[in-house]
């Protein structure tokens, strides 16, 4: 199964956007959707809960630890399925590369599979041009240090084995 961790901060505007996201899409993966709402202000929790209910595979959960990290942090640890991805709940990636990325560790056995905004063929759009240009400086500097190809370390939409990333985590 796969466990899908989608942090939320003030998306009460988004969630019937997931609902139909992951149900229209997602028909043929075993999957669970595990929303973690961050410390919103609006009304997010108690919309995601309600609205979610009668949907077996949707779960969510109340943050304890403020911050992206720590809802990332609860989702992997109440997620039930052997891999698990996080997506951001504003729907900004692309559930067409996660199908796909859930083909490759299937097929490939390989441990994880990562995305990246800066390949060839990728579109980044909407995204504040100040904090793209921070971006590809940090991510140009981490690859430089680590001497590591790997060009979109910001980015958290990847998919993993649970058991490896359970390892790797701090």
């Amino acid at each position: 199964m796969l466990s899908i961790v989608v942090p939320a901060r003030n998306e009460a505007d988004n969630l019937k956007d997931i609902l139909k996201y992951f149900n229209n899409k997602l028909k043929n993966i075993e999957f669970e959707v595990i929303l973690v709402n961050d410390f919103s202000e609006d009304d997010t929790l108690l919309t995601a809960k309600k609205l979610f209910e009668s949907h077996s595979c949707f779960k969510v959960f109340d943050n304890n630890k403020k911050g992206l990290g720590g809802a990332i942090n609860l989702g992997i640890e109440k997620s039930k399925g052997t891999k698990v991805s996080i997506m951001m709940a504003d729907l900004s990636d692309d559930i067409d590369d996660l199908i796909r990325y859930n083909e490759i560790i299937d097929s490939k056995n390989v441990d994880a599979v990562l995305g990246s905004r800066f390949i060839k063929g990728a579109k980044v759009s909407d995204y504040p041009f100040q904090k793209l240009v921070l971006n590809r400086l940090f991510n140009l500097f981490v690859s430089v240090l680590f001497w590591n190809k790997y060009n979109d370390y910001t980015n958290a939409f990847k998919i993993y084995k649970k058991e490896v990333l359970k390892n790797i985590m701090p």
